[in-house]
């Protein structure tokens, strides 16, 4: 993860990325609001719904963890993570 692969993602990019991403979060969450979460997936039988979705989340999380790292090494102001009841 740390080889330098060349590319570079400016912030036109980047925002043309997020808005991609987040019009799937919103089709994605549309779908599932009508069903129970707590069944199991249709593609992985010991494997709920839910479960899914939290290690997406926790996928996030490792991702946005790994670019504040890469932010601070190059002397970036790092991600500001919120805690539980902030915001």
């Amino acid at each position: 993860m740390d080889i330098d692969n060349g590319m570079l993602v400016n912030k036109e990019s980047m925002i043309k990325y997020l808005e991609i991403i987040k019009s799937k979060a919103i089709e994605y969450f549309n779908e599932i609001a009508s069903i129970d979460i707590s069944r199991n997936s249709g593609k992985h039988s010991n494997i709920t719904i839910l479960d899914i979705v939290l290690c997406q989340i926790r996928h996030v999380q490792i991702n946005v963890g790994y670019c504040s790292e890469k932010y601070c090494n190059q002397g970036l102001k790092g991600i500001e993570w919120l805690g539980h009841n902030e915001g």
